[in-house]
């Protein structure tokens, strides 16, 4: 029998987390899913947000952090 050890891979450091978007109601509570995307900094984050922003409020998140809100105008 032939055994073969493989080495073990070291794994790179684990990216940061991705952006969290929120959709927040009239009573500032938020609802459904939030939308996840990888994005390289807040100010690619903030216009995601705007391109996703449908008439309600939109919460950006990076993990525990809250970036900013953005309001429908």
């Amino acid at each position: 029998m032939n055994i073969r050890v493989m080495p073990v891979a070291t794994s790179p450091a684990a990216p940061a987390p991705g952006y969290r978007f929120y959709r927040i109601d009239q009573h500032g509570q938020s609802w459904g899913s939030p939308e996840i995307a990888d994005c390289t900094g807040d100010a690619e984050a903030i216009a995601h947000a705007k391109q996703i922003l449908t008439g309600y409020v939109i919460e950006v998140r990076q993990a525990d952090r809250v970036v900013t809100r953005v309001e429908p105008n």
